[in-house]
């Protein structure tokens, strides 16, 4: 039972990692975007002949990149799995959400970016600043939200872990499953006869 937990956990490692490489494609799509709406936007209003360096969007750009990345290595490694292997995954990873954590607190919480816009573009352009803010929020959860699909997918690492890892021929199957077919059927054919002989000489 507990081998089938492990085939188990490294299925679901793999397929947390693939969902998470995909959160992290579109969160790189999502601040190419908003990065390209955010210089046109401000070299299209006359009223701000500079502008504040948009360092939200560059964070949801790393933490994108910086997830697929780490996801990635995270899929290799439930394929090619050993306790060596999966600790330093765990441990990086760790080291990891702790600098998002401390970027996500520096650039989302401590910087009062509705009021730094408000500096740089007037009430003619109330439009845009209420793009920008939405865009803000927006970006904000979003980061959150992947940073927390980041942390769920490294808690089936951390149980296997705790499990103990294996290569992957431990199950018992897997023996009969890497033989070849004609081996199996040969070996099927055998059993047969056999029985048929000994049906033959008991009677």
């Amino acid at each position: 039972m507990v081998k089938c937990i492990k085939c188990f956990l490294r299925s679901l490692i793999r397929a947390i990692n693939l969902a998470v490489i995909l959160l992290g494609i579109a969160m790189i799509i999502y601040s190419l975007w908003l990065l390209k709406r955010w210089f046109t936007g401000f070299k299209d209003i006359s009223s701000a002949s500079t502008f504040p360096t948009p360092w939200f969007i560059y964070v949801c750009l790393g933490v994108g990149i910086v997830v697929c990345l780490s996801m990635l290595g995270g899929h290799v490694v439930a394929n090619k799995i050993s306790f060596r292997i999966l600790f330093a995954y765990i441990v990086a990873v760790c080291f990891i959400l702790l600098i998002q954590a401390g970027l996500i607190v520096w650039i989302f919480i401590n910087m009062n970016w509705e009021a730094k816009i408000a500096e740089y573009v007037s009430m003619d352009d109330e439009d845009f600043k209420n793009f920008l803010d939405f865009q803000i929020s927006l970006s904000r959860y979003f980061t959150f939200f992947v940073v927390f699909a980041e942390i769920s997918a490294l808690l089936p690492s951390i149980v296997l872990l705790k499990v103990g890892p294996e290569p992957r021929s431990h199950c018992s199957c897997s023996s009969s499953d890497n033989e070849p077919d004609d081996q199996r059927l040969k070996q099927s054919f055998l059993v047969r006869s056999n029985s048929t002989l000994l049906v033959v000489s008991n009677s």
